[in-house]
C-alpha cells in the first residue's frame, strides 16, 4: 500500500482511499447474479455509509485522515465477514 503513495502527501492519499471506500460492492456482478439466478447484496454497507459521511463533511484534518484509516478497517472486517 505504501508504494501506491510515493510522492503525495497524507492528505492526498487519504482522499483517494476514502472516494474508493464511499462506493458499495456486491458479492457478485449483476451479469453473474441474473446467470446464476442469486440475490446480489451489498458487502460493505457500514464502511461505504460511514465514507460517505465523511465526505459530507470532509476537512482534511489530521482526525479526517485518521477517521480514513478506521474505515478502511472497518471495510476489511465486512469483506472477511463475507467470504465465510
Amino acid at each position: 500500500m505504501a508504494n501506491e503513495f510515493v510522492g503525495r502527501s497524507p492528505l492526498q492519499a487519504a482522499e483517494d482511499e476514502l472516494l474508493d471506500l464511499a462506493v458499495e460492492v456486491c458479492n457478485v456482478s449483476r451479469a453473474e447474479a441474473v446467470q446464476m439466478s442469486i440475490q446480489r447484496r451489498v458487502i460493505n454497507k457500514v464502511s461505504s455509509a460511514a465514507a460517505r459521511e465523511l465526505l459530507e463533511r470532509w476537512t482534511g484534518s489530521s482526525d479526517d485522515i485518521k477517521r480514513v484509516t478506521e474505515i478502511h478497517r472497518i471495510r476489511l472486517g465486512e469483506m472477511l465477514k463475507s467470504v465465510r
